[in-house]
């Protein structure tokens, strides 16, 4: 059957899933059989199907669900199941492989697995006693005959409920029998002494042996269930911890969680290409390790590969390679819905780590592409604005070489304070370049410490270009102590940075006001001029954006400055925005970690 469904599968450019359907009985089947399985698995997994173990005791059924849930479009079976296949899947081709016919009995009782319980023997011969006893009470009032005959087949149905192992049930049915037979025929306390009463004992025997059976199967059923129902809690419990894990170190420790609650045994769980996490004791095997990752298969203990070990091993597998191999001791015999359970497990952690790779990958892709952008918009923006004041300040400075004694005091002094300018614009923008790249690239490093908000103003202020002197700067401060957690030099360079912008945007004469306040936790730090506003404050601080320059001057920034001002804010933990004031003018503003200040220091 595999080899013919490998066969279909490789010509129609398929998958192949191999299932199989265990049935109470398979559970106590021969040593050589379940040596077969695992052969046969293996050979499965070979030809590169995907295997699936189900657990019911109709074939068919759990087959035609595994089909509607999984969209297979062909199925390959058995030649005895291939009759009630095509019944029951009537849009799937169906292919019948010859196979040995299983052949199926009316009474369902397995004596293998049989284990003798004391407790279970005085169940079944205290419910006898009941029985005989309750028939004897009706048959003093009159009660019909077969009275007696319903108490005892009602008497198996409980003894099959409440022991376990099924030579009790055929022990009580047939002990009923002759219980029936001692106590309620006449002559009483006589075995088979009246032959018209053999039928009756026949009919009695097969129908207290076939409600056994019944309820055999309804309890094994319900086990089954309960199994089924424990193993969808699982890997739904599993589903949702997987959803909230936001990076591979999390999805790792929830598989080991959730194998760990289930095994309750030492773990190991060795990553693709990291060290091993150790949860308990266990023994670090490399060399099984590496088999694992190069076969993409099992290895360990209950394995034919270093069965000697203490631990199985198991691939987390991914899309084309294996993500990480699970360690676990077992100590206990490991039966197959268990280790299903956890290839389940395994098999969820894999899609979840195999999509968060993408999501890594897509992730740094996304930034590639965000640096190449940045850097052709650098290499734009640089090419287009430094042209003007390079050619300024070699225009002017050529002027001076050649001419200097043609021009006056007055004149030589305006060029020279054209050359600073253009020049501390050219310093103030490199200087801007290399805070941002930095930042960005995660090399800026935070010196924090409490300072003095008065005197990172005054240092502010005293940085400020020669053009402060045209505009009228003022310091107000709720109180002279107010203190914030920040690095100085990176706080300087957002004020300084501020302030030019308000310098730069607003006419000559304007007031241009540094203010600061607490609030609660926090220090509120305010720029405010009283220039014309800003048409677009949600868009300020984005970079590479300026707006009009409405001062004259014909100079266009690159719209760094601002940018940076957000980027060594947001690094602190604060915020910083926006807002026009009332009649007119703009007001930055950001927030710090306050530090409180005791009086004697």
């Amino acid at each position: 059957m595999i080899e013919k469904g490998a066969q279909i599968a490789k010509n129609n450019h398929a998958t192949l899933s191999a299932v199989y359907v265990q049935t109470p009985k398979d559970e106590s089947m021969s040593a050589a059989s379940k040596s077969c399985l695992r052969e046969n698995i293996k050979f499965a997994e070979s030809k590169g199907a995907k295997v699936t173990i189900l657990y019911g005791h109709n074939k068919i059924r759990q087959i035609v669900e595994y089909v509607d849930v999984s969209q297979v479009d062909c199925v390959v079976i058995e030649k005895s199941l291939a009759s009630q296949a095509l019944f029951r899947l009537r849009d799937i081709d169906v292919y019948s492989v010859n196979y040995p016919h299983d052949y199926r009995h009316l009474f369902y009782f397995d004596f293998s697995s049989f284990r003798f319980s004391f407790k279970d023997l005085l169940k079944m011969i205290l419910i006898l006693i009941l029985c005989t006893l309750i028939g004897k009470g009706f048959m003093h009032f009159q009660f019909l005959i077969t009275t007696p005959i319903m108490i005892y087949i009602l008497g198996i149905v409980f003894v099959s409920i409440w022991t376990s192992g099924y030579i009790y049930s055929l022990l009580a049915s047939l002990f009923s029998v002759l219980c029936f037979n001692f106590f309620f025929t006449y002559p009483y306390f006589s075995l088979l002494s009246d032959p018209s009463y053999i039928t009756t004992y026949i009919v009695m025997f097969v129908v207290a042996m076939s409600s056994s059976s019944l309820m055999t199967r309804l309890k094994k059923q319900s086990f089954e269930n309960a199994k089924q129902v424990y193993r969808t809690q699982v890997l739904l419990e599993m589903s949702q911890m997987l959803q909230k894990a936001n990076d591979m170190n999390a999805i790792y420790a929830s598989m080991l969680k959730q194998l760990h609650k289930l095994l309750d045994t030492d773990l190991v769980l060795y990553p693709h290409n990291d060290e091993p996490i150790l949860l308990g004791q266990c023994p670090i095997e490399t060399n099984i390790v590496a088999w694992v990752y190069e076969n993409k298969h099992e290895a360990g203990k209950t394995t034919s590969y270093h069965s000697d070990s203490m631990c199985l091993y198991l691939p987390i597998n991914g899309t084309h390679e294996v993500l990480g191999v699970v360690g676990i001791v077992l100590k206990d015999k490991m039966d197959s819905f268990e280790k299903n359970l956890w290839l389940a497990i395994l098999d969820e952690c894999g899609m979840a780590l195999e999509k968060e790779r993408i999501r890594l990958e897509n992730l740094k892709i996304e930034q590639q592409a965000k640096q190449e952008a940045l850097r052709a918009d650098l290499l734009r923006m640089i090419s287009h604005d430094l042209r003007t004041p390079l050619t300024s300040i070699s225009g002017n400075a050529g002027l001076l070489l050649e001419n200097e004694n043609a021009f006056s005091l007055e004149k030589k002094k305006e060029l020279y304070q054209d050359i600073y300018n253009d020049a501390m614009w050219l310093y103030d923008l490199v200087e801007n370049l290399l805070f941002i790249t930095r930042i960005e690239n995660g090399t800026m490093q935070l010196n924090q410490q409490p300072e003095m908000i008065e005197d990172i103003f005054r240092e502010a202020i005293h940085h400020l270009g020669r053009n402060k002197r045209n505009h009228n700067i003022s310091v107000r401060l709720e109180d002279d102590l107010l203190m914030a957690n920040m690095d100085a030099r990176l706080i300087i360079q957002v004020l300084v940075n501020l302030m030019n912008n308000a310098i730069k945007y607003t006419p000559e004469n304007s007031k241009i006001v540094l203010s600061a306040k607490r609030i609660e936790n926090k220090i509120l730090i305010e720029v405010q001029d009283d220039g014309n506003g800003v048409l677009h404050p949600d868009q300020l601080f984005e970079m590479f954006y300026t707006e009009n320059n409405h001062s004259g001057d014909t100079r266009r920034g690159m719209g760094l400055g601002l940018s940076l001002c957000k980027s060594i804010v947001l690094a602190h933990g604060g915020k910083i925005w926006v807002e026009n004031v009332n009649p007119h003018g703009a007001c930055f503003k950001f927030l710090l970690d306050a530090v409180e200040v005791n009086l004697y220091e």
